[in-house]
């Protein structure tokens, strides 16, 4: 600093105010162009840092995606192994034997696979968002689309089944024949209900109906959407 005023006022005194503001204006560019410098490598540093934290949201973003898809498919798999029970029960073809000797008969509309989908990942990139230019960023905004839109979908299904099943329960419950049923035990008036009541056949066309019609076809849509989410994290390169 001493060296620089002795220079200053050596231009001053041997070669005139023009030569020394001459001096002093690229002194100041040298202050501002070191600021920018500073400027960029602070603005660097950040975006490196919020690429870091945007990687670590997105693996945890493709483990939960995995887990739903896989949680989603075992659903998907357990009704529609009951498919053939619900063709038959429509068709009229079972048996007072069938009812007695399968399990599966007695509980077509009596207990389903439940299912939770996992939105830890979700959450974070929600809050992260802010950082970033969603709409420049395809796959945070499928991302966010599927745990919002698609999954509001599923969810409104999905609550339409505890519905029907809370109110075939607080039915079925004051029966007569609840006590055998939910122990197992052979009972004649089941059986009679079960083959002949008109009540019976618009209750399994309702669970049928929300399962098989607005249910699995939607947490099919969800699975399909996911999978291809999966596919575009994977293509970015991700390492842990």
């Amino acid at each position: 600093m001493k060296l620089l005023r002795n220079n200053r006022r050596e231009l001053i005194q041997k070669k005139g105010v023009l030569k020394y503001l001459a001096y002093a204006f690229g002194e100041i560019l040298l202050v501002v162009f070191g600021i920018l410098i500073a400027v960029y490598l602070n603005n660097w540093n950040e975006d490196k840092k919020d690429a870091k934290e945007l990687q670590n949201i997105l693996l945890i973003v493709q483990k939960d995606i995995k887990n739903d898809i896989r949680e989603a498919n075992e659903v998907v798999l357990f009704e529609k192994g009951k498919e053939k029970l619900y063709d038959r029960f429509f068709k009229g073809e079972l048996t007072a034997k069938d009812y007695i000797e399968s399990r599966r008969f007695r509980r077509l509309i009596f207990g389903f696979k439940e299912i939770s989908f996992d939105k830890r990942g979700f959450k974070l990139l929600n809050n992260y968002k802010n950082n970033v230019e969603i709409s420049k960023d395809s796959l945070i905004s499928n991302i966010i689309e599927l745990y919002t839109d698609r999954l509001e979908e599923v969810n409104a299904d999905d609550k339409l089944r505890n519905l029907d099943f809370e109110l075939n329960y607080n039915y079925w419950k004051n029966q007569a024949w609840w006590s055998d049923y939910i122990r197992e035990v052979k009972s004649d008036t089941f059986i009679e209900y079960a083959l002949h009541s008109q009540d019976y056949k618009n209750r399994v066309a309702s669970w049928h109906f929300i399962t098989f019609k607005a249910f699995i076809p939607e947490l099919e849509e969800f699975i399909e959407d996911a999978e291809k989410i999966n596919k575009l994290i994977e293509s970015r390169e991700i390492r842990k």
